[in-house]
């Protein structure tokens, strides 16, 4: 069950008293930058002088050899390949940088019960960490996959061979050499993570017999065991600073607060009770900040800030940067893809004046003067007007079926059932990707008689032999891969409401949305699916005493049909939403006659 946490006035003034933990020496505040406009050791060596004009304390850099930092990917590096990074290194003379980085990506091809593989992985990050040491740098650590997923129980090599718990003992053993690999020539590194503990909050507050289930499913659910690795050896100067990614999108100072009270109290429930002390003194809270999001810069009208002014945007910014400074323990990162701070081009209007009016705040040990909850609250319901206006809204009216004439469940949509029921409309993008239209045309047809709701799905796919189906066993994590998602409510809008998903491989999920997000909801189903030559197919059949419904001419539904395509990243659906498929209030309406 997932817990949140809400903190009064009186609570924060406790949380900031708790700021400065136990074992922790302070410190001051460091922001870091880190993007797309990430700089090879060259560059800063020969640019260092216009660079430290930003409003940074250091940078995170990434090697420009063969690899480029991807340690778990592409075989055992050639040294060689890394010297020319390793003499722009020893050429930089930092001056006002004095926390600088380079990035470790965790991109995999490694099979983490592979010896051979693994002396190659500990082979790169020892070449990283001599790198680092060249450059007077620590090393920062990208968690996030930008290819395979190492942290994915049920995609691994051997998972039907091994079980999850010999997996998370292999993958602890794993964080144990990967830190000392780097410990023996950065004793002192800081370890800045883009997120680590931070990504497991649902889990922290979990029985721990309920832990491991849910960790299985979870698209990390091995990093946990890679980081309590880490903790096992790292060394007594060593720290891990916790780079708490979901801040991108925080909108409140209580955010801010909530991040550092899971990071430095609810994360203990997920390290072993031998760790605790090492984890409460050498695990800092840091934040992040994302300009692409807060400035309207990724294309998308489901955003908040498309719908804000340029004003109101560097406030925005101004507010997160203030109050990631001051409940971070050290380092907050900033993080941008649509710009270049270097070359100074394509920087949002009042994005840089905001950044240093925060950092005085900080600096200078005073308020920052003003608070965003009414005037947030103000923008959302004129961003909601404005997104009604334009949201396709769908309903539609459903036919029966006759007795004993409800279509056969095989996966083929040729039974003369199927042309009684109702064709819907194709599927359209979600409305913050509207512009970018359909790749991928999806069609359904819905029908019902006394017993089952009766669904049929047609995903047109050029690129079949691209198409990703996760997961063999009910309950896997299906929606990261290829999809349709089936969305019901007898409710005007909100909870509770049923979610099916099933995949091309005809593996199936489903859970009952309540206050207490039922995820042990196993309802009675029947799908079948068929991969054909320019499309997938899926027949569903769900009985309605599993809906808790009793059907009858007249009844309405809240409901809605969405597909995840892979091949091509796409996502759709029947009644259009705005964000992502969880979103009730948006559903479209279904008539039974």
């Amino acid at each position: 069950m997932k817990k949140r946490i809400w903190l009064s006035a009186g609570l924060m003034l406790v949380a900031e008293v708790a700021l400065a933990q136990p074992g922790r020496l302070p410190a001051t505040k460091k922001l870091i930058e880190y993007g797309w406009d990430v700089p090879s050791p060259a560059l800063v060596r020969d640019h260092l002088g216009q660079m430290e004009e930003r409003p940074f304390d250091g940078v995170v850099m990434r090697l420009a050899g063969k690899g480029g930092g991807q340690v778990f990917s592409g075989g055992r590096w050639n040294p060689a390949d890394y010297q020319a990074d390793l003499e722009a290194l020893r050429g930089i003379k930092w001056g006002k940088f004095r926390h600088n980085f380079i990035m470790i990506y965790a991109a995999s091809e490694q099979d983490w019960f592979s010896d051979s593989d693994w002396e190659g992985v500990l082979s790169n990050v020892a070449i990283m960490a001599r790198a680092a040491k060249a450059g007077g740098c620590y090393l920062a650590f990208d968690p996030e996959p930008y290819g395979k997923n190492p942290w994915n129980y049920p995609i691994q090599t051997r998972a039907d061979q091994q079980s999850f718990a010999e997996y998370q003992a292999k993958v602890r053993q794993r964080g144990q050499q990967f830190i000392e690999a780097i410990g023996r020539d950065l004793p002192d590194n800081v370890l800045l993570t883009l997120f680590s503990f931070s990504t497991f909050a649902e889990q922290a507050d979990l029985d721990p017999a309920q832990r491991a289930p849910a960790l299985v499913q979870h698209s990390y659910g091995l990093y946990l065991s890679f980081l309590n690795g880490i903790l096992d050896r790292i060394g007594p100067r060593m720290s891990i600073a916790d780079g708490n990614e979901p801040s991108y999108y925080y909108e409140n100072s209580e955010r801010f607060y909530e991040a550092h009270h899971l990071m430095h109290q609810r994360a203990l429930a997920l390290v072993p009770g031998e760790l605790v002390g090492k984890y409460q003194t050498q695990v800092q809270v840091s934040q992040a900040l994302y300009m692409d999001y807060v400035f309207a810069r990724m294309g998308s009208k489901g955003i908040l800030s498309w719908w804000m002014s340029p004003e109101e945007r560097a406030r925005w910014f101004e507010h997160n940067v203030y109050w990631a400074l001051k409940t971070a323990d050290e380092y907050v990162w900033l993080y941008s893809e649509k710009m270049d701070w270097w070359a100074g081009t394509d920087l949002p209007e009042g994005m840089e004046e905001a950044v240093v009016r925060a950092r005085a705040a900080i600096a200078q040990a005073r308020p920052l003067g003003f608070d965003l909850r009414d005037e947030m609250k103000q923008i959302k319901a004129r961003t909601q007007a404005q997104i009604r206006e334009q949201l396709v809204r769908r309903s539609a009216e459903i036919p029966a079926f006759g007795h004993g004439e409800g279509p056969q469940i095989d996966g083929v949509l040729g039974d003369p059932a199927w042309k009684r029921a109702s064709a819907l409309p194709a599927f359209v993008p979600l409305f913050g990707n509207a512009e970018a239209g359909i790749k991928a045309a999806t069609r359904a047809w819905v029908g019902w008689d006394p017993q089952q709701l009766y669904i049929a799905v047609q995903a047109d796919e050029t690129l079949v032999d691209k198409l990703e189906s996760v997961g063999t066993r009910r309950d896997d994590a299906v929606w990261n891969g290829d999809s349709i998602e089936i969305l019901l409510s007898v409710q005007d809008a909100g909870l509770p409401y049923f979610h099916f998903i099933v995949n091309p491989k005809n593996v199936q999920w489903e859970a009952e949305f309540t206050t207490d997000h039922d995820l042990n909801y196993n309802p009675n189903w029947t799908t079948a699916t068929h991969i054909g030559e320019g499309a997938w197919t899926a027949e569903i059949a769900i009985p309605w005493a599993d809906l808790r419904i009793e059907p009858r001419p007249g009844l309405q539904l809240r409901a809605d049909l969405c597909r995840q395509r892979r091949p091509e990243p796409e996502l759709s659906c029947w009644s259009q939403l705005v964000r992502g498929f969880l979103e009730p209030g948006n559903f479209g309406l279904w008539t039974l006659k």
